[in-house]
């Protein structure tokens, strides 16, 4: 057996005596599907159902082998370790000693002999033969470093392809933008450079030529043949994609002379019949990418050293001219463009409306974790796409999203008719984006986003005389990323799971068994994540004082009793405080859970997480109610309350931005204005706030889902 499989099967968590049924038990049901928690003295009434999410399913399949010696683990273990570095350190500002520039991307006559620039080449420099940054260049992996490498350096020669072919697809919308094919200036005129026809066929073809490279490499000589076909699985989706980009952009100049509209129209598509297949090209390249890095942390790729690796999420997305001109924060831009209409809304409401979506002006991009700040950058490259195109203004959006409203699909059983009456409509490629955007970032770190205001708040909370904990338990932790977030605030956390993600090396999360995460597959966690099931629940909470101690809750899986169970088991060994990170009356816990909460406990704090235009979750902070005050509280408290009034419980949500939801009309009409702000910061056309929505009943009802308990 060679190092490499030594290497896979020590990343399968695979035991050294392993024999050759061992990868039966590592494949084994995941136990979070039967999940039940012990009710302890607690009587349940909760139907017993399988725990089970409509996410993203990151699990790999188990590698055979026996486990290689610890040194093999010192590259993986470094690169671990610096996911948690500060933003500033995982943020390239130039290109590593691994990488060199090359031709250019667009026109090769252009550039014929290469990128001509300094060895230490910063990423907003500028090739001196054709002027472009490093953008509109390729990347390989250098001669030498690809022979040392050797294996590991396939690895990295792939990610340079998924690279330049998502550069591609960047220029493409950066040039259309530049040269007068975005969306037009107030006065009517298109903003910048009309005296040239931008190179859009030429980057179509670089795409193409690139992905045929890209689907032609072997793994099968690296990976398990399973985890083979699903890598090979995401390069025919991308050579799929730019394949049909290339066969677009042929006849779309002749097309969109003889289409176009030309003249008074403000808002002026012009990108119409190719926009769709430039972004899908780019969600593509970003999933291959994440299969690549989730396969390189997972230990499932070949490492020789801790300088060269795949790139962490914030580099990809936010290092300058990586994969898309990330220097200019579009969020801010939209956001002090719409304030100059927004007269009715106060400074200090505008500015707290700003910091629930996410555009922060005041903070600096270091003070954010790794996830927010991905939220941050994210939400830029949207508005870039959706709004700098002129999509966002054009009769297909509009139109595509009137449609996405309407209910096709009948429910093929329970769970399948909950996601239907639960998902957000949208336009098919908007809807493409948001996962590309959520679910593989969820997958990695956490599905619930807070920012650093939300952090402090928890810890605010938690520290006030009439609550005074001094310890939070996290049940169903997952990667154990929240937890992290809370201990690096300074707060004692402890994080378990049903199933916990795959130790890092050299750490035992006390399972017996190595069994893949249902939502995070084996990404690595970024704390220790114990092993618990219904039966421990009972131990650890008799360890420790509950009354000093806070339950965490995050995104607790509906259709399941999980949330529910854990609650009673919680209060019935003296707990009194509870975080919840979720929905109500919607994506996570159940109904019993959340009348538990309104009927027993009182409401200490409030706050929305970071959206990402499919969820309207929030963090609450609820303590025990006395049973003095037990007798005398007629009025359940709020769960879902009105995004208006906010002190009353929210009559129906808006389908198309989940976080917006009303008690009556009069509140509905009021907020308006706001609610255009978050249909702007959603990607969903403002025409619909002011024509299409007309009013809270009535003809408007198809936008809005009943809230009830």
């Amino acid at each position: 057996m060679s190092d490499w499989d030594d290497l896979f099967s020590a990343a399968a968590g695979a035991d050294e005596d392993a024999g050759p049924d061992a990868s039966k038990s590592q494949m084994q049901t995941n136990p979070r599907k039967h999940h039940q928690v012990s009710g302890d003295d607690f009587d349940s009434t909760t139907e017993k159902r399988p725990s089970k999410k409509k996410k993203t399913n990151t699990a790999t399949q188990q590698q055979h082998g026996t486990r290689t010696k610890s040194h093999a683990h010192e590259p993986l273990e470094g690169i671990l370790k610096s996911r948690t570095d500060p933003i500033s350190e995982q943020v390239w500002s130039k290109i590593p000693a691994w990488l060199s520039p090359g031709a250019s991307l667009c026109n090769q006559a252009l550039c014929s002999r290469g990128w001509k620039q300094k060895e230490d080449c910063l990423l907003d420099a500028k090739c001196k033969r054709c002027k472009l940054s490093v953008l509109h260049h390729s990347l390989s992996v250098t001669s030498s470093m690809a022979l040392a490498l050797g294996p590991a350096g396939k690895v990295l020669e792939a990610f340079t392809l998924v690279r330049d072919i998502r550069c591609c697809s960047s220029s493409i919308l950066n040039e259309a933008y530049a040269y007068g094919y975005g969306c037009s200036n107030s006065n009517g005129n298109s903003e910048g450079n009309q005296t040239r026809k931008p190179n859009f066929e030429d980057y179509a073809m670089t795409a193409f030529e690139k992905s045929d490279r890209l689907v032609d490499m072997n793994f099968n000589s690296i990976l398990s043949p399973g985890e083979a076909d699903i890598l090979i699985g995401k390069f025919n989706e991308v050579a799929k994609s730019a394949r049909a980009l290339r066969d677009k952009m042929k006849s779309w100049w002749c097309w969109t002379k003889g289409e176009q509209k030309q003249g008074k129209d403000q808002y002026n598509f012009k990108l119409r019949g190719i926009f769709d297949e430039i972004v899908q090209l780019m969600i593509d390249c970003d999933g291959a990418y994440f299969r690549l890095y989730y396969l390189q942390n997972a230990g499932c790729l070949p490492i020789q050293n801790d300088i060269a690796f795949l790139p962490h999420p914030p580099t990809y997305f936010e290092s300058q001219n990586v994969t898309w001109n990330a220097g200019t924060d579009y969020a801010t831009e939209l956001a002090n463009s719409m304030k100059k209409s927004c007269t009715n809304i106060s400074d200090e409401r505008w500015r707290n409306l700003m910091q629930d979506l996410g555009v922060n002006q005041n903070q600096a991009s270091n003070e954010l974790d790794s996830l927010s700040f991905m939220h941050k950058n994210r939400l830029s490259e949207s508005i870039f796409i959706f709004h700098k195109s002129g999509w966002i203004h054009s009769e297909e959006a509009k139109n595509q999203t009137m449609q996405s409203m309407k209910r096709k699909s009948k429910p093929r059983d329970r769970e399948d008719a909950f996601y239907i009456k639960y998902e957000t409509p949208a336009p098919p490629i908007v809807k493409e984006w948001r996962d590309s955007c959520r679910d593989l970032l969820c997958n990695l770190y956490a599905y619930a986003t807070l920012s650093p205001r939300i952090i402090e708040g928890i810890k605010t909370t938690l520290g006030k005389d009439s609550i005074a904990c001094d310890n939070v338990l996290e049940m169903g932790a997952g990667t154990g990323y929240i937890a992290h977030l809370l201990s690096e605030a300074g707060l004692n956390v402890s994080a378990f799971d049903i199933a916990p993600t795959k130790p890092r090396y050299g750490q035992h999360n006390g399972s017996d068994t190595a069994t893949a995460n249902e939502y995070h597959g084996s990404s690595p966690p970024f704390c220790d994540v114990g092993s618990v099931d219904s039966k421990n629940l009972r131990s650890i909470l008799a360890k420790r004082e509950a009354k000093k101690t806070a339950l965490l809750l995050c995104y607790p899986p509906p259709l399941s009793g999980m949330a529910e169970d854990a609650l009673k088991s919680f209060v019935n060994r003296g707990g009194k405080t509870v975080i919840l990170i979720g929905e109500f009356a919607g994506l996570t816990g159940s109904l019993h859970f959340e009348n538990l909460l309104r009927h027993r406990f009182d409401l200490k704090h409030r706050a929305p997480c970071l959206h990402w235009g499919t969820d309207a979750a929030e963090v609450t902070i609820w303590s025990k109610s006395s049973e003095e005050s037990l007798l005398g509280k007629s009025c359940p408290g709020v769960l879902a309350q009105c995004s208006q009034c906010e002190n009353t419980s929210a009559a129906s949500r808006c389908r198309l931005s989940r976080p917006l939801s009303y008690c009556s009309s009069s509140c509905f009409d009021a907020h308006k204005d706001e609610r255009e702000i978050h249909f702007a910061f959603n990607m969903i056309p403002m025409d619909i706030n002011t024509n299409e929505m007309i009013s809270f009943h009535g003809s408007g009802r198809q936008h809005f889902e009943p809230i009830s308990w």
